[in-house]
């Protein structure tokens, strides 16, 4: 009997394996179930938020999250991006002519040469506008506007058979043909070499920067588009492409006016336009000249980041409980209280938490090289450091009570604090850089409580 109870609680203390992997096919799924649950949770909350931004900024959602995708690409305020875009006048849809008259020989041509008869159709559009007889100011002759060179090359008189409108179109559309071959189907190059030239496409080892080529890479595509063109960008990808060209010109002036300083003519002019941005609102003055413009996107886009912080401040705080210690509620009521100031003047180009497939633990707030930098708050110096793969060099501060704040991408000669430093709140502590994994001058600021960061913009007061 004894032995009997013996074995009973050995069983028990013993389970089989049996019963283990059934509870683990049980368990496992249903964890898994659960995460993927919370996830796709939390995904669908974020979008609904991004959805109602848009929505009140009278955006359509999908269009601000590619403004935001570009800007931050290009370390620029999403808002300013959007603002310009927005003000910016559109090109007129193109009344195109019929043109039945030349139809058989483009026809010819383009099943000939396989190439599209859009694009054949396109490039005499722009050519020659439909006149056959057409000599240009260079000596391009014909629909297609061939130099004499190459009707030559074509055994054609320039004078003559190089103005007959089938020889014309045979002969461009063979040399369209063999240079979409040449530049593995790249329409851009393609056209590039046929404007200005393969020597120059080589050259300048893409579009040479010609106006006249500049302006014929990207009237062409649109006519192309325009004639119904096969393998055309969609409207949503020609849209991207617009922006992304658009953040790369503000991009590139703003470099040149941060490098100009003063000496550049709008940088002088600028304390007597307001709003202003510094050398952000003179690359968009380059690129539209007009003050009364300038004026229009300033003000949009400010009201677009005052929008994103009236919807920020409205969404739910943490709050305490009778009798909760939670450090990061009693933190936010405590330095928010005591007044936490901005770490540096500029404007937010970045916010907090997830980001394009990764989470962005902090803030990014742009302005030009050598901004000054200043402690949010009373604190200590506890680390300097240099990660030139991400945060490039930065420095991080113990305010007390588990708080610390994090500042990044200075150069090592900006940091004016080193580590044991007692520093006051408002005490100038490094420069704005842009070293690291960085596309521009810019601070990255992060929050962190006991060890966990925390969105910056529910800490900080005010803008000052």
């Amino acid at each position: 009997m004894e032995s009997s109870i013996h074995r009973r609680i050995a069983l028990i203390k013993k389970p089989s394996w049996k019963w283990i992997i059934i509870c683990s096919l049980i368990v496992i799924p249903f964890i898994t179930f659960i995460t993927i649950t919370s996830v796709t949770i939390y995904s669908v909350i974020a979008r609904l938020k991004e959805t109602e931004t848009a929505r009140s900024f009278g955006i359509d959602p999908a269009l601000m999250l590619l403004y935001k995708e570009i800007a931050d690409r290009h370390q620029l305020p999403w808002a300013y991006l959007a603002a310009l875009d927005q003000n910016l006048p559109k090109t007129k849809e193109v009344m195109l002519p019929r043109v039945s008259k030349f139809e058989m020989e483009i026809g010819s041509a383009a099943q000939k040469f396989s190439v599209d008869p859009a694009l054949i159709r396109a490039i005499i559009q722009q050519e020659s506008n439909w006149n056959p007889k057409a000599k240009s100011s260079a000596g391009a002759r014909g629909l297609m506007q061939l130099m004499p060179v190459n009707c030559k090359a074509f055994s054609l008189d320039p004078d003559t058979t190089c103005l007959d409108p089938l020889s014309n179109v045979m002969a461009g559309t063979e040399m369209i043909s063999r240079l979409l071959t040449k530049y593995n189907g790249n329409l851009e190059l393609a056209l590039a070499a046929y404007n200005a030239g393969e020597g120059n496409v080589e050259k300048h080892k893409g579009v040479p920067p010609f106006k006249e080529t500049q302006n014929y890479v990207k009237k062409v595509p649109g006519l192309y588009k325009e004639y119904g063109g096969k393998g055309t960008l969609s409207k949503e990808e020609a849209q991207k492409k617009e922006i992304e060209e658009l953040a790369n010109r503000l991009k590139e002036a703003r470099v040149k006016m941060d490098q100009a300083g003063d000496s550049n003519k709008c940088m002088k002019e600028l304390a007597m336009h307001t709003p202003n941005r510094g050398s952000l609102t003179c690359a968009a003055y380059s690129i539209q000249s007009n003050w009364a413009f300038i004026e229009r996107v300033e003000n949009q886009a400010k009201a677009y980041e005052q929008e994103v912080w009236k919807i920020t401040s409205n969404e739910a705080k943490p709050t305490k409980e009778a009798g909760s210690t939670s450090p990061s509620t009693e933190m936010s009521e405590t330095h928010t209280s005591v007044g936490m100031i901005w770490p540096c003047e500029g404007t937010v180009t970045s916010r907090f938490g997830p980001r394009w497939g990764r989470s962005h633990k902090g803030i990014d707030i742009a302005n030009r090289k050598g901004t000054p930098v200043y402690s949010v708050l009373d604190g200590k110096v506890t680390s300097v450091k240099s990660d030139p793969g991400g945060y490039g060099h930065y420095l991080v501060i113990d305010h007390g009570n588990g708080l610390s704040s994090l500042y990044a991408h200075m150069y090592a000669g900006d940091i004016l604090v080193k580590v044991g430093d007692q520093v006051k709140k408002g005490q100038r502590i490094a420069s704005m850089g842009s070293d690291g994994n960085s596309t521009g001058p810019h601070l990255h600021f992060e929050i962190h409580i006991n060890g966990t960061p925390k969105d910056p913009m529910q800490y900080i007061g005010k803008k000052v």
